[in-house]
């Protein structure tokens, strides 16, 4: 059985429109095709001409995107971030969270790319990880997830 594609409407008593998606085909009023049936049925043959050249519809993914691979962790994202104001650019770990109320990230920056240590990536990727960690912890009790704990991450080791 074939899809139907596009659709009629009546914005008006004496015509109809033809539509395909948010784009319209034209209107065809009542008066010119003898009444409202013939309207209709002049509306769906251009439906059908119009259709007969649209490309066949894209098929829906069958398997998901793939996910940020980055980090081990879900929800942690490595990135380099370009700060415009001083025209460097920055790595940073990134940590994907919601309040409750609306979706958030923290954001815990190693330094500057030409700058940073790998020991410093390791500790930023340790803060991280230890921060999902722990929201992911809160919502699995129940409990209210405080970021506050890694407002200071660089001094925890």
């Amino acid at each position: 059985m074939a899809q139907r594609i596009g659709c009629i409407t009546q914005p008006t008593p004496d015509a109809c429109q033809a539509r395909i998606g948010g784009r319209s085909l034209g209107w065809f009023p009542a008066r010119r095709y003898g009444g409202l049936a013939g309207a209709r049925a002049a509306a769906q043959a251009r439906i059908d001409t119009v259709a007969a050249h649209l490309p066949p519809p894209r098929a829906p993914r069958l398997t998901p995107q793939a996910n940020n691979a980055s980090s081990p962790v879900g929800g942690v994202t490595r990135s380099i971030k370009h700060d415009r104001r001083r025209g460097q650019d920055a790595v940073v770990y990134q940590v994907y969270w919601h309040d409750g109320t609306r979706p958030r990230n923290k954001t815990f920056w190693v330094g500057r790319v030409d700058r940073a240590t790998p020991d410093d990536e390791a500790q930023a990727a340790r803060a991280a990880e230890g921060f999902r960690r722990a929201y992911v912890t809160a919502v699995h009790e129940g409990t209210r997830f405080d970021p506050s704990p890694w407002d200071n991450w660089r001094g925890q080791a």
